[in-house]
């Protein structure tokens, strides 16, 4: 990347200006990380509809952030990588509460359920002969 900048600005400002171009760069890069990194968890829970690695309270509260978050950008920042960011982070949290409340956690008849849920006394374990 090539940076014209006009003569009368100063040697600091073109510092300046070069470094908003990196964090920009860092932040576009930061977002698309993000993004991808979000694409497992989505797609998992749009397949199997399991969503009980999740609690409604922790997606509670990731939401209620992420509202609180997006008054912090909307007010404050400038148009930028950043209101992407908050933007994929609202999205992918809102989808995975939405899907928690649709389809909520496994009822305890479910075979998973039960077959996780199931233990075996000690006396019921197979004896191993190689333990005296």
């Amino acid at each position: 990347m090539v940076l014209v900048f006009p003569r009368h600005r100063t040697q600091r400002a073109r510092e300046a200006a070069a470094m908003d171009d990196i964090a920009d760069a860092a932040g576009a890069v930061a977002t698309a990380v993000f993004a991808l990194g979000y694409l497992p968890m989505i797609a998992r829970a749009l397949r199997t509809r399991d969503l009980t690695s999740n609690s409604r309270a922790n997606l509670v509260l990731t939401n209620t952030g992420n509202a609180l978050q997006t008054c912090y950008v909307v007010l404050n920042l400038p148009l930028g990588p950043i209101w992407l960011l908050n933007g994929v982070n609202v999205a992918v949290w809102a989808l995975m509460l939405g899907l928690h409340l649709r389809h909520g956690s496994p009822r305890p008849d479910d075979e998973l359920c039960r077959a996780s849920t199931v233990n075996k006394s000690i006396d019921e374990r197979p004896k191993d002969p190689r333990v005296v």
